[in-house]
């Protein structure tokens, strides 16, 4: 009795994480498209706790962070870097890299520019104040 019971159990919790997990990957995926990133991140973080290797979370996940401009570089490396270890080849993930890799490289070129302006617009601001 106790064990049939326990199977039943098993499957039903089970069949309830799959549904879970499907669910979520399809919020993230629709917060995605509606632009709520940290909402997307949210669902996708759900599904990772219940599938760690969830391939598609993990694209979202790593996508909701390059998109959000509350999200870090650091985050979006690590959805990234967690993906390409699970499947690198995956059209997905390589796209991911290249998008990431690319807004890494555009804003190392805005820093420095806005940093060279600042060099440069801050030697004369300060001689001014003195004079």
């Amino acid at each position: 009795g106790d064990s049939a019971s326990s199977d039943t159990n098993n499957t039903t919790k089970q069949s309830a994480i799959v549904i879970l997990v499907d669910c979520s990957n399809n919020i993230s995926a629709v917060h995605l498209k509606a632009k709520s990133y940290g909402l997307a991140k949210d669902s996708a973080a759900t599904v990772l706790q219940y599938d760690p290797n969830n391939i598609k979370a993990l694209c979202r996940a790593a996508r909701a962070a390059i998109f959000d401009p509350a999200g870090t570089f650091e985050e979006c490396e690590a959805a990234v870097a967690c993906a390409e270890e699970i499947d690198a080849e995956n059209a997905d993930v390589k796209r991911l890299r290249v998008d990431l890799d690319r807004r890494k490289r555009q804003h190392k070129k805005r820093e420095k520019a806005m940093y060279s302006k600042m060099m440069v617009g801050g030697s004369s601001s300060v001689e001014s104040k003195q004079g």
